[in-house]
This record gives C-alpha cells, sequence and structure tokens, in this order.
C-alpha cells in the first residue's frame, strides 16, 4: 500500500518452516524503476517450548506462577492457555528460556488438558499440546464424628470425599478449633486432629480440603459444635 513518497505497507505472513535468515527486500515503481535493498528483512527462529512448572493446578485453585521453560524467548512474549475458566495475567520475561505467567483456575473450570501458546514480539509462535492440565478439585461430603461439643479434647476427625492427593489439607470454618496436621489416607479419605474450646461458638461450620495443586472447595455444614453441657448445683434442705 502507498503511503507516501517516502513509505509503503505491505502484509507479510511467515510460514512455520521458512529458511531462518536476512531476506533482500525489492520496490518496483510502476514506471519499471526498480531497487533492492539487501538484508533488509529477516526472519528469525521460533521460539521453542520444552516444560511448564507446575504443570497443572486444580479447580478452584488461587493465582500462582507458571514459569515456561524453552529458548528463544523474546522480551514482549505472550503466553495464552487453551480453554475456559483460567485466568492468565501478564507474562513476565526472564531470559530468553524462562518466562512466568499468573494463573488462577475457577471452581468451574473444565477439567483436562490444556495447549500453551508462546508468541514472541516478532510473531514467532510456539504451541505445546497438553502442556498444562486442569484437575479434579477436592470434595468433602461428610465428616466422622461430625460433631464435638465445647470444651471437647483432642479427637480424630475423619474427612470422606472425593479427589484426596497426598499433602491435601484440611481446614473447618470459624474461631474456637484447633485443627491439626492433615493425614492423608487415600484418595477418599483425610484424617484430621481437632480440639473445641470452650469458647468456641455452636453452631455449623464448613470443610475446606485444599490439594497440594491448589485445588480447593468448600462444603458448609460438614461439622458442628455442639453447646456444652449446663451443670446445675442444687442445696440440700438439712
Amino acid at each position: 500500500t502507498y503511503v507516501d513518497a517516502t513509505h509503503l505497507t505491505v502484509s507479510v505472513s511467515v510460514a512455520s518452516d521458512a529458511t531462518v535468515g536476512a531476506r533482500d527486500v525489492t520496490v518496483t515503481n510502476t514506471d519499471g524503476g526498480t531497487s533492492t535493498a539487501t538484508g533488509a528483512f529477516t526472519v528469525t527462529a521460533p521460539p521453542t517450548l520444552t516444560s511448564v512448572s507446575p504443570s497443572s493446578r486444580g479447580q478452584g485453585a488461587a493465582l500462582a506462577s507458571v514459569a515456561i521453560t524453552g529458548t528463544g524467548f523474546q522480551s514482549g512474549a505472550v503466553v495464552s492457555i487453551s480453554g475456559d475458566g483460567l485466568t492468565v495475567g501478564s507474562t513476565a520475561f526472564t531470559n530468553s528460556t524462562t518466562l512466568t505467567v499468573p494463573v488462577t483456575v475457577s471452581s468451574t473450570a473444565t477439567v483436562g488438558d490444556r495447549t500453551i501458546t508462546v508468541t514472541n514480539a516478532d510473531g514467532g509462535v510456539v504451541t505445546l499440546a497438553s502442556g498444562f492440565a486442569v484437575t479434579d478439585a477436592p470434595v468433602a461430603s461428610s465428616a466422622s464424628p461430625s460433631s464435638r461439643g465445647q470444651g471437647a479434647a483432642e479427637a480424630t476427625v475423619t474427612i470422606t470425599g472425593t479427589n484426596f492427593v497426598s499433602g491435601a489439607t484440611v481446614s473447618i470454618s470459624g474461631t474456637g478449633l484447633t485443627v491439626g496436621s492433615t493425614t492423608f489416607v487415600d484418595s477418599t479419605h483425610l484424617t484430621v486432629p481437632v480440639a473445641v474450646a470452650s469458647n468456641a461458638t455452636v453452631g455449623a461450620r464448613s470443610v475446606t480440603v485444599t490439594n497440594n495443586d491448589g485445588g480447593t472447595s468448600t462444603t458448609a455444614g460438614v461439622f458442628t459444635v455442639n453447646a456444652a453441657p449446663a451443670a446445675k448445683i442444687r442445696r440440700a434442705h438439712v
């Protein structure tokens, strides 16, 4: 496209197998006048993408930095991840082999593999199929015992549910509970020691399970704090 006597514009697309290196640019006027600028345009090698860390995050996972490793990254490169339910923040350029990007996973994100794409500032692009995955969130369905009274000493509570992994943690909402370290039993059972303070608020509590890939969910009313028994003293009449 003619702009003025010193400027032209032209659309250029570069095939993925184009030969890398300098190219000559030739301009030919309508009167046949022509000239060639040697090496005025360059085809650069595309970036490569070799690994992603972490390579998976669970449904409901809070924002975490994901590192992209490869070669040929440029300042201004952009990372994108396919599919729904992901919030991918601005890409940070570390060096030609490392990029980082903040990723948040919604609780409703579709579970499964995702494709990662890196696009350099010069348009060079690379994709890695199944480079990232969204995993199922853990879900607590019941607790046993499902309730403890105010002032109850420490006791082991078993959480039953689905999609638990080694390293999962349990928390229980509200004040007045001391919740110890979680023990992984299997993919459907976790245990946790719980003590109840004498002044703990009475009522139902929510149980949250968080896997070590960040996947998390909260189930309301799984555990309850009961009121302590009330002691009454009667005076004997003599």
